[in-house]
């Protein structure tokens, strides 16, 4: 059992975190809210141009845009979202790693093609005690689309929660150890074959 004071700091540490996270979910929120509306201003100046003079000058006035496409490109990860959570595909094992170091919360859920290179896969939990099956199939999916399995008609997927898995200082880019996963089979989907079959 827990010292009263043990349990009073953990609940503060807890809380405090929270606290940082809603913070940081406050900011995005209000970062989206901006770019949102400059699309929409963008869009309306886009309907008014009518020739190819005009567009040129409306090109010559928005250099930011480029700017913008490359810090949205500048995560290390691609963002999918399902049955209201967010899944994470790492980009490279470089992105892995960074995902690992600087994103990813102890209580998420990590997957991984079993015994193949490949991206890492997270399912944002944020304070949800379990993930259902559904969203474990889908991520398990693009886990192993992104992975030297993905041309399998079925291919194992190891998962575990991200307190787990542990990088080992000096080991090679994207290399982990992990532990008490379990393993599921699933046939890989890329996520176009999934927005179809949600379609149908």
């Amino acid at each position: 059992n827990q010292k009263p004071q043990d349990l009073a700091e953990n609940l503060y540490r807890k809380s405090k975190n929270r606290q940082i996270e809603l913070d940081q979910l406050q900011k995005n929120l209000e970062a989206k809210k901006s770019q949102l509306h400059s699309l929409q201003n963008k869009i309306e100046e886009l309907e008014k141009v009518s020739d190819f003079r005009a567009l040129k000058s409306y090109l010559g006035t928005h250099q930011e845009d480029k700017v913008n496409t490359k810090e949205q490109s500048s995560l290390p990860f691609k963002i999918f979202e399902f049955e209201g959570f967010t899944i994470w595909v790492g980009k490279s094992a470089k992105d892995n790693d960074e995902i690992l170091r600087g994103f990813i919360h102890k209580d998420d859920l990590w997957l991984h093609a079993r015994q193949a290179a490949g991206s890492h896969v997270v399912i944002r939990k944020k304070g949800m005690p379990t993930v259902p099956k559904a969203v474990l199939e889908r991520a398990a999916a693009l886990a192993a689309f992104y992975s030297k399995l993905k041309n399998e008609s079925l291919a194992p997927v190891i998962y575990t929660e991200a307190k787990y898995v542990r990088k080992v200082k000096g080991s090679a880019p994207g290399s982990v150890l992990v532990d008490r996963e379990k393993v599921i089979l699933i046939a890989p989907k890329g996520p176009d074959e999934l927005t179809a079959a949600e379609k149908n």
